[in-house]
């Protein structure tokens, strides 16, 4: 949210001053507020990554709005957490004015500035909702609020109290593990919800070790590659199936659920990795098959859990590759492009790729390459693969090495970032919602960048803006992008109408499919870029390893 609020106000002509701007780290402490706040001297504050409540002496001196994603008057750090655990059909984002609070169930309780509601989607996770609904929410109620403040500095919002019965939340306080704790023996329902409320997962056990639990998907009886009578078979919680790093364990009520990642906490103390759940049970995984799933296996099946699915809508051939999160590890890349390859062999004009709800993608996968026996071997082994990835894409439209050209789509309705923002670059047309942000640079990790950067950058957006994107290391919005020429097409923001817009788009293609674009050899480009990422990963020349520790936690 803080980047996406960034690049659109900054996409609208304000002046927005980051904390990093002022050298100073996120999320801030009280003390770090107040100075913030002195020298910025700004003439409204937005706060939307708080892990402290905002000191009196700031919200006093300077009107201050805190983005918070719940219906009016609801109160409580886990919003979205309770929502998705009781079933709440609507939801939303009401933006509130920070005030001075004695008490916890006074915090989020000050004038409403500006609210927004949606439907709460079928079966979405805390994150999902979080990048598809709350944050283009929040960008609109900044918008209104800074349009009102415009014609009058003086705007404060309107108290709770003025909305009567249209205020329907309430306080609520944190949800915690004692809340969410389930055991197998219960029904499907009930521990994909209380999994899908968890943004820090859920302890239990998995294989006979204590994890806590994430990326829980459902599973009907009748899925053709683990039936009802040989999961009926096994006790609640025993691992029946794996698929595409997932887990499919055993649950109450004859039924059972994917695990698709999991946590396990280091003997000696520490945060752990979260990472594909067959990395938490790989020994207990000795004689239970891979239930592996074509890509284009027929819809109307039952559901279950498939990272990468192919359908075909008359001339476009549909790929949903879901990373979770973004990651994209070596055995996700491998996936997707067999995927791809299976789509460049069928008759249609064009190939969209639809990527994650949470991240369309944001390149290799950290967590896997620390947690791997070799970091660095794996870390090389995912930049190659995603490289693959990446020729195979830009060569589609230009029908090198394939059977026939199509045009290519990469259809983004969530942020992408590093590798994945390079990626969508490689494809003829980048379809995109306006709310979402994109980062084109790595080295913030420390390593110089693959897929195709020297060649897919400097073609759309030229040498300068190209360099300018790996230097500079900051977000830019869509429309922003599209000046640059890294995306085509700019949505409507709201996601049904955002999917049905990108449906058209490539029908429309489809139809009239542009012509063959002249082939390019990407093997220099891709020679010289591995060859620097080499020297990224093997020799560490600019702290990828530190860098790589840091972000996930575990300290340089």
């Amino acid at each position: 949210m803080p980047q996406a609020l960034w690049a659109a106000l900054r996409e609208d002509g304000h002046d927005v001053i980051r904390p990093e701007d002022l050298r100073l780290r996120t999320p801030m402490s009280a003390e770090d507020m107040a100075r913030f706040a002195r020298l910025a001297a700004p003439d409204v504050i937005l706060c939307p990554f708080l892990k402290e409540v905002v000191p009196p002496e700031v919200c006093e001196r300077t009107t201050t709005w805190i983005p918070h994603p719940g219906i009016r008057g609801d109160r409580g750090p886990s919003s979205l957490s309770w929502a998705i655990l009781e079933g709440e059909p609507t939801w939303g984002l009401t933006m509130v004015r920070a005030e001075p609070a004695s008490t916890p169930e006074e915090l989020d309780g000050g004038n409403v500035g500006a609210w927004r509601e949606f439907a709460m989607p079928d079966g979405a996770t805390m994150g999902e909702v979080y990048a598809q609904h709350v944050i283009p929410a929040a960008i609109d109620c900044a918008r209104e609020i800074l349009a009102r403040m415009a014609v009058d500095p003086a705007y404060r919002g309107a108290p709770l109290a003025s909305f009567g019965r249209a205020a329907v939340g309430r306080h609520r306080p944190p949800l915690r593990q004692d809340r969410l704790a389930f055991t197998w023996d219960d029904h499907p329902d009930q521990i994909l919800r209380r999994v899908r409320a968890a943004p820090f997962g859920v302890r239990t056990e998995l294989g006979g070790q204590p994890v806590n639990v994430y990326d829980a998907h459902p599973h009907d009886v009748e899925d053709a590659g683990v039936r009802r009578h040989r999961i009926a078979a096994h006790r609640p919680g025993r691992i029946v199936a794996h698929r595409d790093g997932a887990v499919l364990v055993a649950t109450g009520a004859g039924g059972a659920v994917w695990i698709g990642h999991a946590k396990v906490q280091p003997a000696g103390g520490g945060r752990g990795l979260k990472l594909p759940a067959i990395h938490a049970v790989h020994a207990q995984l000795t004689g239970v098959g891979e239930s592996a799933l074509h890509p284009g296996r027929p819809p109307g099946r039952a559901r279950t859990h498939q990272v990468i699915r192919y359908r075909r809508e008359g001339q476009v051939g549909w790929i949903h590759a879901e990373p979770y999160n973004g990651a994209a590890s070596t055995a996700f890349c491998g996936r997707l492009l067999d995927a791809l390859r299976y789509a460049a062999d069928q008759d249609t004009n064009a190939i969209a790729l639809v990527g994650g709800k949470v991240a369309f993608n944001n390149g290799i996968h950290l967590g896997v390459i620390e947690a791997a026996a070799d970091p660095r071997a794996e870390a090389w082994a995912n930049i190659r693969r995603i490289d693959d990835v990446a020729e195979l894409i830009f060569n589609l439209p230009r029908g090198r090495h394939l059977p026939r050209p199509q045009t290519t789509i990469a259809v983004l309705s969530s942020s992408a970032g590093a590798g994945g923002a390079v990626l969508s670059a490689c494809f003829d047309v980048v379809l995109a919602r306006p709310s979402i942000n994109l980062n084109y640079h790595y080295g913030a990790m420390g390593l110089s960048g693959s897929e195709l950067r020297s060649l897919v950058l400097p073609l759309r957006a030229g040498e300068q803006a190209a360099e300018q994107l790996l230097t500079d290391r900051l977000p830019i919005s869509p429309m922003a992008a599209q000046r640059l020429g890294l995306v085509d097409g700019v949505g409507p923001d709201n996601p049904v109408d955002f999917d049905h817009w990108a449906r058209q788009v490539a029908t429309q293609l489809a139809a009239q499919p542009p012509k063959a674009l002249p082939p390019v050899d990407t093997a220099p480009y891709r020679q010289r870029e591995l060859t620097a990422m080499w020297h990224d990963i093997f020799e560490d020349r600019h702290g990828f390893e530190a860098n790589r520790r840091r972000f996930l936690g575990l300290g340089a």
